[in-house]
């Protein structure tokens, strides 16, 4: 499970928050915000990153979460 970083909801990871529709698209539950993809990728490139270097996701990796997870807000 995860906590929504809006509105503290508890949810599935991977999942979008029932109570306000926030989408979780880290497994950590880290909500991401930018003006567009660009500064998204930036912002994910940073996190995952610092956060998670285990991880060890691939530009092409994060692009693509991007492109599959990113909504208007």
């Amino acid at each position: 499970m995860a906590v929504c970083s809006r509105c503290g909801a508890e949810i599935p990871r991977d999942a979008h928050c029932a109570r306000c529709g926030a989408p979780v698209a880290d497994p950590c539950g880290h909500h991401l915000e930018g003006a567009d993809d660009g500064e998204l990728f930036r912002l994910a490139r940073e996190h995952v990153d610092r956060d998670h270097p285990e991880m060890q996701r691939s530009d092409d990796e994060l692009r693509q979460r991007i492109a599959a997870d990113a909504y208007d807000a």
